[in-house]
C-alpha cells in the first residue's frame, strides 16, 4: 500500500531567518494539522536525502535568496524542480519568491544591498523586482508596513475568499507584468494596491501561482503567513504598533487567503485552524506507591527550593514539584488571581500564560508542573484521556504471563495530556537520574522527534511514549546496544498481534531500521548517552492508535468483531513484552531464536532495491548481520541473478523514506584515493611499486584475453566486465571506473552527495605534498556537535582537511585553524603520527608565527631579560617541549624516541611570572595498542634500511624468480608418503614471517587468473603500506624528528639498541601465531587439513606502546598526535581515532561544557582502546584473555609435570629397592631431569614480564591523569572565585553544575584506569604463584642433583 504525502517541508538552512520560519510552522501548523507534519530542513537534507516521495510541500520562507542559491544550486535546485514538475507542490514568501522567479532585481542601484541575477528554479518565468516598497533594512523592522492586497476571487474555485486585507510586508518583490505571461500558465492571486516604488506592470502582482508540471507553485510578496498574535509591538519604530492592530483587525481575512491558496496547491486543510496547545501537569505514578517518594528522594542533590517550593532544573526543562500540601498554597493562590490594575498581556512574569493567547510559544522556558502521587494513582478527573487504574491492572495481568521476566518495565509511570517531547524531556534532563524501565507517556506531542529531521505527527488517539533504559556496557560485545531498536519493533508487533485472542492476524510489519508498517503506523527513535558503564538509552515509541489522521491507525486495521484497541492495555502489553525480549537479549544475545522472530515480522524478504551509492546497481535484500545489524544485499546481475557479492549496508540516516536511497559510504573517497596513488606509482622513474602495477596489468591483460579465447558454449556473452573480480584488485577496480564514463563524472548520481567533483580531488590532491596524510577535525558548538560547512568530504565527527593547508595556509577561509570562532565554539584537530616538526608548525600557525625556531615573526612577546621570543616558542619552551625527549641524539636507536609521560601547564606569556594565570595544557602519555607482525615487520625493516643510509626496498617488492608450482613442494624423498594437499605444501614452506610469504614471495602460478590475483595481493598490500614507508623515509630523520611505533619491549629496554627478535617470543604474538602440526586424516585423502586452512587465515599481531600528545590552546582548541597503525584499516574498529570518533558522535547534548571535558573523553579512550570489548569486528587481541589462558597454560604444565615428578620418584624408590641397576638409572635421570621445568619458568618469566611493562603503562598513564585532574581543577576553580565568573553563575545557575560535571568525570576516568591496573595486577599475581610453583619443583630436582652427587 503506497505511502501517503505527509510531510511539509520548511527551508529553514542558509539564508532563512529564524522568525520567517517561525512564522511558517506557526501557521502551517495551525492550518494543515493533524493531516500533515509540518517539519524544518536544512540545505544538506534537500540535496542529500530522498524526501520527495513523502512530501506535499516545500516552503521557502524570508531571508536572503543569495544564500539560497549558494547552497542549492546545482543538485538541490534540480531536485526541487524535479519533485514540482512530478505533482509535488512549492510555496515561496518574499525571498522564497525572488528565489523562485526567474530573474531577481532587488535594490537596484543601491551599492550595499543590490542583488541582481538569473535563478535556476525560474518557476515564475519573469522578474520579480524589489523592494516594492522603500526603506528596507535586513534583520529590522524599519522597512516595515501593513500593505492592502485585492484578491483575485475568479482565480480561487472555493472557500471563504475575501475581497481585500492587510498582510505584513518587508522587502518582498512584485512580479513584473505577471498578466503577460498567462500563456505559460501564470494567474495573478492578489494585487498591491499602494502605488509601488518600483516598475512592476500594469497588475502589480503580489501573489502569483502557476502550474509547474504535474505540480504547482506560488510564489508571493508580502508576508502573508505572518499573523499579527506573532508581532511585537515594541519592536519597531513609533508606527509599528499601529502596523500590528491593523494586521490584527484583518487577520481572519488572512488567515482565510492563506487557506484558499493552500488548497489551491492540493492540500487538506483543516476547516478550523488548530490552537496552540498549552502544556499540562505531569502525573508521577507508580504500580508500588512507595516508589515514588524513592524516586523522589533520590533527586535530593538537583532539588532547589525557591519560597518553599521545590524545583528540579535540568539541561532543557525545568519542573516544579507540586507535592499535595503546597499545590493549593497561598503563593500559588496569589499567582493563579489577578493583580489589581494589572492588565493579562503584563503578567507574564508572574503567571504561566501559555494558554492566554494563540501565538508562538517557546515551550523550553515554561515550567513543567510534576505531581508526585504517592498515596493513589491519578483519577478520571485529573487525567481524562488516560486511565492509570486500567493501566496498572492489565500490567499486573501481563506480568503474571511471565513473573520471572516482566517485573520492571512501566512499573514507575509519568503521564501527562500535553507534552512537548517526551524522549527531550527524559533525555535532557531526568535520564542519569530514572531507574531502568521509567516510561512516560502522554496524549499529545506538541514537538516530538522522530528519526533525522523528522517530527512524528502525534494527534490524540496516538499512543506516545518513552521508556529509560541502561544496557551495560560489559556485556555490549555479546548484545550489542544498537539491537535495542529491534527489539523494540519486534516488541511492538508481538504486543499487538498478543493483545488478545483473535488479534494474531493484525497485518502489521517492520520497516528496517525502525519502523511498524502496513502503511506507516508507528516509528521507534532511540537516544543514547554513556555514564558509569552503561548506556543511557531513551527508547521514543509512537503508534497510531485510534487516531484516524494523517495516516492509518490499529483500529482502522481490526475486524469488526474485534473490540478496538484502548491506549492504557496497549501500552502494557508492549512494555511486558519488551522487558521479555531484552533480558533474553542480554543473556543470549541476538539468537537464532530472536533472528527467526525477527524475520518473521519484517517487509524485505528477498525484497530488490536500487543501490543509489553504487551506480543504480540492483540488489536484494537477504536479512540483517547478527554483529551491528546492518543490511545484507546481495547484488544482481544479468537476469537478476546474484554475481556473489555481498554488501552490508547502514541506513544512510534520512529523514524519509529509506529504500529510496541506500549509501555505502566513502566508495568514491577510496577511489580516488587509490587514483592518486596510482598516478604516483606511474610517475616517471623507478620503483618497486610501480613496477609492481605493470605486472598487474600485464597479468590482467593475458588474463583477459585468455578468457575471450577460451572455447567452449555460453549461456550468456562472458566477458571481463561481467565477471566479478575479487575486490583484492584494486587497481583493477581503477581499470573499470577508468572505463566507465559515469564513474568518471563525479556529478553522475552515485556521486550527487559530493558537492563538486573537480573540487574534491583537487581537495584530496592537497595532500600529496605532506604524504597524503589528513588531519580531522570536530567542532561543537553551544556544546552541541556541528560541521563547516565549507569543508569536504563529510560531516561530523568525519570531516578531513589536508595538512599543508592546517599546517601552512594562513587563509582564514581555508584554515579552520586560523579562523575565528565565537567563544561557544570548540575546536578538535588531530593528525595521525608522532611528528615532532609537524607540532612545531602547527601551533606556530596557530599563534600566526612563521615557525618557532626561525628569524620570520609576527607577534613577539617581550621577556624580562630583554629577548624576544614569539608565542609559539614559549609554549613549546626547552623544559616541557624539546627537553622531555628520550633519544634525542642521532647515535641513539631510532626507537628511543619517545616524549617522557607528563602534563604541565604552560603559557604564551612570561614562564616565571606566577601571577599570570596559565590556561593551556600540554600533555604527553603512554597508551596500549597492537600491530600485525607483517606490518611491524615492514615498519622495522623500513627504519633499518634508512639508518643504513640505504632505500628501503621490500624483499615482497624486488624482482621475483619465476618459480614453477611443482618447485614448492620441492624434491620428495622416494619413500612413498600421504600426498600433501595444497595447504600443506604451502606450509612446508613456511617462513619465519607467515605462511603465506612464500606465495608473496616467490610464488607464481602458470594460470593467467592465478596470475592476475597473485600480483593483484601484491599491488594491494604495496599501495596499503605506502604511505606509511613514505611518512618514514621523509620524515624520520628530520630535526625534531617522527616517532615511530614502539613494540613492548622497544617502550620498556628503550636504551637497548636492537631487540626485535624478542617480538616473536612475545605472549600474544605465540598466541596468534600459525602452530606446527603434523597432517591430520584429511590429508592422506587430499582434502584440505582444517588446522593448515586456519593457519592460512591466521593474522600474527604484536602489543605496541603509542603515544598520545595533547595540546589545549586558550580554552577553546584542543589539538592531538598518535598514530593510527600501518597499512589501510579502513574497517578497523579498534583504531583509536576511529573509536573515538564513535564516541564523539554519541555525546548527548551538552556533556562536553568545554575543552576539558573533550579531552577527558580523549584521554580515556586511549587509555581503553586496547581494553574495549565492544570493538567488535575487530582484529586486536583480546590481550587479558590471551594472558590469562597462556597462565593457565603454564600451571597446567607445571601441574603435569609435578605428577609426572612423582610417578617417576616412586618408579625409581621400586627400581631402587629392588635392586636393579639399569632400571633405577633410567628412573633416577628421569627424576632429576629439569629441562621441561626450566622452559616452563622461562614461559611464565616472560608473562610476567609483559605483565610487568603493561602495568607500568598503566601507572604512567594514572600519574599522567592525576596530575592532568588536579590542573584542571585549579583551573576551574581559578574561574568560579574571579568575579566575572562569579556574574556568570548568577546569571546562569547550570555553570556550577556543568564544573562538577567535569570533575566528576575526570574521576570516572582515574577510576577506570585504577580498575585497569587492579586486572593486571591479579593477573600478575597468578603468573606470580604460578612461578613460584615451577622454582619450588626445580628447587627440588637441585636438591636430588645434589644427594646423588653426595
Amino acid at each position: 500500500m503506497a505511502s501517503k504525502k505527509m510531510n511539509i517541508l520548511v527551508y529553514s538552512g542558509n539564508g532563512s531567518t529564524i522568525e520567517s520560519v517561525r512564522h511558517c510552522l506557526y501557521s502551517l501548523r495551525r492550518l494543515l494539522s493533524p493531516n500533515y507534519a509540518v517539519i524544518p530542513v536544512t540545505d544538506a537534507v534537500i540535496i542529500k536525502e530522498p524526501w520527495t516521495a513523502s512530501c506535499a510541500l516545500l516552503v521557502f520562507p524570508g531571508g536572503a535568496d543569495l544564500a539560497y542559491c549558494r547552497s542549492l544550486n546545482g543538485d538541490g535546485n534540480r531536485r526541487i524542480a524535479q519533485f514540482v514538475r512530478r505533482g509535488g507542490a512549492y510555496l515561496g514568501f518574499c525571498a522564497g519568491g525572488y528565489y523562485g522567479s526567474s530573474k531577481c532585481e532587488f535594490e537596484v542601484g543601491d551599492k550595499l544591498l543590490e542583488v541582481v541575477g538569473a535563478r535556476e528554479l525560474a518557476f515564475f518565468p519573469g522578474i520579480c523586482r524589489g523592494c516594492a516598497f522603500k526603506g528596507f533594512v535586513y534583520h529590522s523592522e524599519a522597512g516595515a508596513k501593513a500593505v492592502q492586497l485585492k484578491v483575485e476571487k475568479e482565480a480561487f474555485k472555493s472557500g471563504i475568499i475575501p475581497q481585500t486585507f492587510r498582510s505584513y510586508y518587508n522587502g518582498g518583490g512584485v512580479y513584473v507584468d505577471a498578466e503577460k505571461f498567462s500563456d505559460s500558465g501564470v494567474e495573478i492571486l492578489a494585487e498591491y494596491t499602494h502605488p509601488l516604488d518600483v516598475e512592476g506592470g500594469e497588475r502589480k502582482a503580489a501573489v502569483v501561482y502557476r502550474k509547474v508540471g504535474e505540480g504547482g507553485v506560488i510564489l508571493t510578496g508580502p508576508h502573508p503567513e505572518f499573523a499579527a498574535a506573532n508581532l511585537d509591538p515594541k519592536s519597531g519604530g513609533p508606527d509599528y504598533p499601529d502596523i500590528v492592530k491593523a494586521l490584527a483587525e484583518d487577520d481572519e481575512a488572512r488567515t482565510n487567503f492563506v487557506r484558499a491558496c493552500l488548497v489551491k496547491l492540493g492540500l487538506i486543510v483543516s476547516q478550523e485552524t488548530t490552537s496552540v496547545p498549552s502544556l499540562s501537569r505531569l502525573h508521577l505514578s507508580s504500580l508500588h506507591h512507595y516508589l515514588v517518594p524513592e524516586l523522589l528522594s533520590s533527586w535530593e542533590d538537583i532539588i532547589t527550593k525557591e519560597d518553599d517550593e521545590e524545583y528540579v532544573k535540568g539541561e532543557n526543562d525545568t519542573f516544579h514539584i507540586e507535592k499535595e500540601k503546597s499545590r493549593w498554597s497561598f503563593n500559588s493562590l496569589v499567582k493563579s488571581l489577578p493583580l489589581p490594575g494589572v492588565e493579562k498581556e503584563d503578567m507574564a512574569d508572574q503567571v504561566d500564560v501559555s494558554g492566554l493567547d494563540d501565538r508562538i510559544l517557546d515551550y523550553n522556558a515554561i515550567t513543567k508542573r510534576l505531581i508526585p502521587h504517592e498515596s493513589g494513582l491519578p483519577g478520571t478527573k485529573e487525567t481524562p484521556y488516560f486511565n492509570h487504574h486500567a493501566f496498572y491492572a492489565n500490567l499486573r495481568r501481563y506480568q503474571g504471563e511471565n513473573p520471572d521476566l516482566a517485573e520492571e518495565f512501566g512499573k514507575i509511570l509519568m503521564y501527562g495530556e500535553v507534552v512537548t517531547s517526551t524522549n527531550t524531556m527524559l533525555e535532557k534532563s531526568l535520564l542519569s537520574l530514572l531507574p531502568a524501565g521509567f516510561t512516560f507517556t502522554a496524549t499529545t506531542q506538541v514537538a516530538g522527534r522522530g528519526r533525522g529531521s523528522n517530527v512524528w505527527v502525534s494527534p490524540a488517539g496516538s499512543l506516545i511514549f518513552s521508556l529509560c533504559l541502561k544496557h551495560p556496557m560489559e556485556i555490549n560485545h555479546t548484545a550489542p546496544v544498537v539491537f535495542v531498536q529491534y527489539l523494540a519493533a519486534i516488541a511492538i508487533v508481538e504486543g499487538i498481534q498478543s493483545y488478545d485472542n483473535g488479534y494474531a492476524n493484525i497485518p502489521v510489519k517492520l520497516k528496517w531500521p525502525n519502523d511498524i508498517y502496513y502503511v506507516k503506523i508507528g516509528g521507534i527513535l532511540v537516544n543514547s548517552s554513556y555514564s558509569s558503564g552503561n548506556y543511557d538509552l531513551v527508547l521514543g515509541i509512537g503508534i497510531n492508535t485510534t487516531n484516524t489522521a494523517p495516516t492509518t491507525s490499529l483500529n482502522a486495521l481490526l475486524p469488526s468483531n474485534l473490540t478496538p484497541f484502548t491506549l492504557e492495555k496497549l501500552l502494557a502489553r508492549i512494555l511486558t513484552k519488551f522487558e521479555c525480549i531484552y533480558k533474553s537479549f542480554c543473556r543470549m544475545g541476538f539468537d537464532r531464536k530472536l533472528e527467526e522472530i525477527y524475520y518473521k515480522h519484517w517487509l524485505h524478504t528477498d525484497q530488490i532495491v536500487t543501490l543509489e551509492a553504487e551506480g543504480g546497481r540492483r540488489a536484494r535484500i537477504k536479512g540483517i548481520t547478527r554483529n551491528w545489524g546492518l543490511l545484507l544485499a546481495e547484488e544482481l546481475g544479468w537476469e537478476d541473478r546474484p554475481t556473489g557479492k555481498i554488501w552490508e549496508l547502514q541506513s544512510d540516516s534520512n529523514s524519509f523514506d529509506f529504500f529510496k536511497g541506500l549509501l555505502k559510504r566513502k566508495i568514491r573517497e577510496e577511489e580516488l584515493r587509490i587514483s592518486r596513488l596510482r598516478s604516483i606509482l606511474e610517475s616517471p622513474g623507478e620503483s618497486d611499486e610501480g613496477i609492481l602495477l605493470q605486472r598487474h596489468k600485464q597479468s590482467l591483460q593475458r588474463w583477459r584475453e585468455a578468457v575471450r579465447l577460451k572455447p567452449g558454449p555460453r549461456k550468456r556473452p562472458l566477458s571481463p566486465q561481467s565477471i566479478s573480480i575479487p575486490k583484492t584488485s584494486v587497481a583493477d577496480a581503477v581499470d573499470d571506473a577508468s572505463d566507465d564514463d559515469d564513474d568518471d563524472d563525479l556529478q553522475s548520481p552515485r556521486n550527487k552527495r559530493l558537492p563538486n567533483g573537480t573540487a574534491i580531488t583537487a581537495y584530496l590532491q592537497e595532500g600529496d605534498d605532506d604524504n597524503g596524510v589528513f588531519a580531522n577535525m570536530m567542532f561543537f558548538k553551544n556544546s552541541s556537535p556541528y560541521s563547516l560547512k565549507d569543508f569536504l568530504p563529510e560531516e561530523f565527527p568525519d570531516q578531513k582537511i589536508p595538512l599543508k593547508r592546517l599546517l601552512y595556509d594562513e587563509d582564514p577561509g581555508r584554515n579552520p585553524l586560523t579562523r575565528r570562532f565565537s567563544d561557544d565554539t570548540i575546536r578538535y584537530f588531530h593528525i595521525p603520527a608522532n611528528d615532532m616538526k609537524w607540532v612545531e608548525d602547527l601551533i606556530a600557525c596557530y599563534y600566526g608565527d612563521s615557525s618557532p625556531f626561525d628569524g620570520g615573526h609576527t607577534d613577539w612577546v617581550v621577556q624580562p631579560d630583554g629577548n624576544f621570543r614569539t608565542k609559539s616558542q614559549i609554549l613549546l619552551d626547552q623544559e616541557v617541549w624539546r627537553g622531555q625527549q628520550r633519544g634525542p641524539s642521532v647515535n641513539d636507536p631510532v626507537h628511543t624516541r619517545s616524549m617522557r609521560p607528563r602534563c604541565d601547564l604552560i603559557s604564551t606569556t612570561d614562564r616565571d611570572n606566577i601571577a599570570i594565570p596559565r590556561k593551556n595544557l600540554a600533555l604527553f602519555m603512554p597508551y596500549l595498542h597492537w600491530e600485525t607482525y607483517r606490518a611491524r615487520s615492514e615498519q622495522a625493516r623500513t627504519i633499518r634500511l634508512l639508518d643504513r643510509g640505504k632505500r628501503p626496498t621490500s624483499k615482497m617488492f624486488s624482482d621475483i624468480a619465476q618459480l614453477k608450482v611443482d618447485d614448492v613442494t620441492r624434491k620428495r624423498e622416494k619413500k612413498k608418503r600421504p600426498r600433501l594437499s595444497w595447504p600443506l605444501r604451502l606450509m612446508k614452506n613456511r617462513t619465519e614471517n607467515h605462511p603465506l610469504k612464500e606465495l608473496h614471495d616467490s610464488w607464481n602460478p602458470k594460470i593467467c587468473l592465478g596470475q592476475l590475483l597473485v600480483h593483484a595481493a601484491r599491488l594491494f598490500t604495496a599501495m596499503s603500506f605506502y604511505t606509511d614507508k613514505t611518512l618514514l623515509q621523509n620524515r624520520l630523520d628530520l630535526n625534531p624528528p617522527l616517532h615511530p611505533r614502539r613494540t613492548l619491549d622497544q617502550y620498556y629496554y628503550w636504551a637497548l639498541k636492537n631487540i626485535e627478535r624478542q617480538d616473536k617470543s612475545q605472549v600474544v604474538y605465540r598466541a596468534t601465531a600459525p602452530t606446527d602440526h603434523l597432517p591430520d586424516q584429511y590429508a592422506e585423502r587430499d582434502l584440505e587439513c582444517r588446522e593448515c586452512l586456519q593457519d592460512i587465515r591466521t593474522v600474527p599481531r604484536l602489543l605496541m606502546v603509542d603515544q598520545l600528545w595533547l595540546w589545549i590552546l586558550d580554552s577553546n582548541t584542543v589539538i592531538t598526535f598518535f598514530p593510527a597503525r600501518w597499512g589501510r584499516n579502513a574497517d578497523d574498529n579498534s583504531d583509536v581515532h576511529r573509536r573515538l570518533r564513535m564516541r564523539l558522535k554519541a555525546v548527548y547534548q551538552q556533556e562536553i561544557h568545554s575543552v576539558y571535558d573533550l579531552a577527558i573523553i580523549i584521554i580515556d579512550q586511549c587509555s581503553q582502546v586496547f581494553f574495549d570489548r565492544t570493538a567488535v569486528r575487530s582484529l586486536r587481541p583480546q590481550a587479558l584473555e590471551i594472558f590469562a589462558h597462556a597462565i593457565g597454560d603454564v600451571s597446567f604444565k607445571q601441574i603435569t609435570s609435578f605428577n609426572h615428578f612423582l610417578e617417576y620418584t616412586r618408579m625409581f624408590s621400586v627400581a631402587y629397592k629392588t635392586r636393579h641397576e639399569k632400571r633405577s638409572v633410567v628412573r633416577h635421570q628421569s627424576v632429576i631431569d629439569i629441562t621441561v621445568e626450566v622452559k616452563l619458568l622461562q614461559e611464565i618469566k616472560d608473562i610476567s614480564d609483559e605483565l610487568m611493562i603493561m602495568t607500568n603503562v598503566l601507572r604512567e598513564q594514572l600519574s599522567v591523569s592525576k596530575t592532568f585532574t588536579r590542573h584542571v581543577q585549579n583551573i576551574l576553580r581559578e574561574r568560579a572565585n574571579s568575579e566575572a565568573r562569579k556574574r556568570e553563575l548568577r546569571k546562569e545557575p547550570g555553570m556550577g553544575m556543568k564544573m562538577a560535571s567535569t570533575m566528576k568525570r575526570a574521576e570516572d576516568l582515574l577510576k577506570s584506569i585504577e580498575e585497569r591496573i587492579e586486572e593486571l595486577q591479579r593477573l600478575m599475581d597468578t603468573a606470580t604463584d604460578t612461578a613460584s610453583a615451577v622454582e619450588a619443583r626445580i628447587f627440588i630436582n637441585s636438591q636430588k642433583v645434589k644427594r646423588a652427587e653426595l
